[in-house]
């Protein structure tokens, strides 16, 4: 989606002012920011913390509309027309260490093309910054090659960099739209720097005929250095990157979602590190870490916590985080614990075990595998053993084994022996309790644990969270997994053999009377914690990136009430099923 430098209201949801000017007063364009408050550390006698950052002016200076060349026309007569040269000015009224600043053109679809990126110094106390850039006919021709620009946009973003700040300041010059604030002190920022600037790209791909979804592929991994830093202290730095030493990669993941201007990040460590500081980094490091878009709601939150009281072997832990790479805020996040096998802290499974996913996007993978009990068109592919380490007999026992576990289901057998019933009960118990829209791309992630009959298949924790209790508009239905046969649970709820039934049926007896009261409190208290500075983030994630942007005690409220209705409707159905 293109950056349009959105209309933004004025609010009292948190202390900040933005503007939008028309051309006519371009040169006046002021805007006053209000102070955000980073806490160091309280010296010896706890005295009160000395605040890090202060007021700062920002001044819209000498700026252009690139709006106005009004006809298809050729090089020489676009420069000889004055529109070829860009050029605007910020003025900062406090000191900032330096500036980058970077153009771009947006785009009618797809992410806008960056076209020119400059260091424009480094100065102490109130300074101007001024970028200008004459495109060159080279450029012209790429960007405009039927010679028409009337209705193209340019903008140029500064961003600024202190080591006492995490400030993003940023120019809209077409739309004069100016966002200078510090970041919330209450949530870490991860600070990316990427060698020599780079970004990660990725290819966007179709499926095959009768399949779903759209992927992405050929994703490159560009190195860099990570530093996580809270109220304005560095926790974390990996050190430049050093293969297998120091530093790390960023790649984009992610299917739909990496088709959004704001990408989805896959963060791999060259040395292992718990990114989210629980206090036994011995335990909980690791080299893969998430980063999912968070901006939009608490439904990771919600979702992984209700998860967790259900009672998953592994739940991911999260924490939500602003990111920064190459000195260009990218927005809210959630920083996420990936899937993979981690005897410590995240999946169970020993060295010949077993970790796969019943996957929509099969065909956009080197190595799956099918099963004929329940045709679809997903299939299973391997998050662990990695494809290029597997063995052809670690392939043919796995699926064997879930065949034969299909077969179980299919003809009303003993199919306990094969998968995990509580796990089974409780992956489909969450989604019932949320109502989950998705069907066929809701991470159906299994394991099992080794290669022999010691272990069953078992059903982890559920991961997407994006459709849950849509919008409170599907109060009165099962969930799709529970009614649609993407999966085994239609065959195993109406199965002869009553043990999955039965055992669904506990897991809800068992939570029925909790779940409302659990969550209500876990979530109310982090919002209560953190509430005002993800609602400061969404309004900076929405002024990067646009769209619109909702209050943290808005979704706690959504939340309650829906939790209240679902208990009298899995009550009023859930003892009746045979």
């Amino acid at each position: 989606m293109a950056n349009h430098a959105p209309h933004v209201e004025q609010t009292t949801m948190i202390n900040h002012i933005a503007t939008r000017l028309p051309a006519t007063i371009l040169s006046a364009a002021v805007l006053l920011l209000s102070t955000f408050s980073c806490n160091k550390d309280e010296p010896d006698g706890g005295s009160s913390p000395t605040p890090v950052l202060t007021d700062m002016q920002v001044v819209q200076g000498a700026s252009t509309e690139y709006l106005s060349y009004p006809a298809q026309s050729s090089y020489e007569e676009a420069l000889r027309g004055d529109n070829l040269t860009l050029s605007t000015t910020v003025n900062v009224a406090t000191g900032t260490s330096n500036a980058v600043a970077r153009w771009y053109l947006i785009e009618d679809i797809g992410p806008d093309k960056e076209i020119f990126m400059e260091d424009v110094g480094a100065r102490e106390g109130e300074a101007d910054y001024t970028s200008s850039i004459t495109l060159t006919e080279a450029q012209f021709t790429e960007l405009f090659p039927s010679g028409k620009f009337k209705e193209r946009h340019f903008y140029c973003k500064f961003a600024f960099r202190s080591s006492e700040r995490d400030i993003s300041s940023t120019v809209f010059t077409s739309d004069t739209m100016t966002i200078s604030t510090g970041l919330p002190a209450e949530l870490m920022v991860l600070r990316i720097d990427t060698v020599n600037g780079e970004e990660p790209t990725c290819d966007y791909v179709s499926p095959p005929p009768g399949n779903n979804g759209a992927g992405i592929r050929n994703c490159t991994k560009v190195p860099g250095r990570l530093k996580v830093s809270l109220a304005g202290k560095v926790l974390y730095d990996s050190g430049e990157y050093v293969a297998d030493q120091s530093g790390m990669t960023l790649k984009i993941r992610g299917n739909t979602s990496a088709y959004s201007a704001q990408k989805p990040y896959k963060i791999k460590l060259q040395k292992k590190k718990d990114l989210l500081f629980r206090g036994d980094d011995e335990t909980c490091k690791d080299k893969e870490w998430v980063l999912i878009k968070g901006y939009a709601n608490l439904n990771t939150l919600i979702g992984l916590e209700a998860v967790r009281h259900l009672g998953f072997s592994w739940v991911p832990a999260m924490q939500y985080v602003n990111v920064v790479v190459n000195d260009d805020y990218r927005g809210l996040y959630c920083l996420v614990e990936s899937y993979k096998r981690n005897q410590k802290c995240r999946v169970d499974i020993e060295e010949r075990g077993f970790l796969i996913e019943k996957d929509a996007y099969w065909w956009n993978e080197d190595l799956y595998f099918d099963t004929s009990g329940f045709p679809s068109n997903m299939k299973f592919t391997f998050k662990y053993p990695d494809p290029e380490d597997i063995q052809t007999e670690q392939v043919l026992y796995i699926q064997a084994y879930v065949n034969k576990a299909e077969e179980e289901i299919r003809n009303g057998g003993d199919y306990g022996k094969y998968i995990d019933l509580e796990s089974f009960a409780r992956w489909i118990l969450f989604h019932d309790i949320f109502a989950t829209l998705d069907c066929a791309g809701s991470n159906l992630y299994l394991a099992k644990k080794d290669m022999t009959s010691n272990s069953k298949l078992e059903m982890l924790s559920p991961w997407d969270f994006d459709s849950i209790y849509w919008n409170g508009t599907f109060t009165q239905c099962w969930s799709n997994q529970h009614m649609y046969w993407a999966f085994y649970y239609p065959a195993l709820l109406s199965n002869p053999n009553k043990a999955f039934l039965e055992k669904y049926k506990a897991e809800w007896n068992r939570v029925r009377e909790t779940i409302g009261d659990h969550m209500d409190r876990t979530i109310g208290e982090f919002v209560e914690k953190y509430g005002d500075a993800i609602n400061q983030s969404r309004y900076l994630n929405a002024m990067r990136w646009g769209g619109g942007f909702s209050d943290c005690n808005d979704n706690l409220a959504d939340m309650n009430g829906w939790l209240r209705d679902r208990v009298g409707f899995l009550d009023s159905n859930i003892p009746s099923m045979k």
